[in-house]
């Protein structure tokens, strides 16, 4: 996984809280998509968005912390 870009949402303020990030990633499949807090530095939050380059598919991550590809369908972990 390759984060490209991310936007600050919000920065960490107190100790043991995590800044909330909206990010651009590139995976090479489905498989590698991080989970909403599975960075132990800060959440990748609803908006960001993800390229698989084996499939050449896009994915975006909702409010539910849950990635959908094109057709809003849930990626399965």
């Amino acid at each position: 996984m390759i984060i490209k870009s991310k936007t600050f949402l919000s920065n960490t303020v107190k100790s043991g809280q995590k800044s909330r990030v909206i990010a651009e990633i590139y995976v090479d499949t489905p498989s590698e998509l991080p989970a909403y807090n599975s960075n132990p530095d800060f959440d990748i939050v609803q908006g960001s968005i993800a390229y698989a380059v084996k499939s050449g598919k896009i994915y975006v991550m909702g409010s539910d912390g849950q990635w959908y590809d094109d057709l809003g369908i849930p990626v399965e972990e």
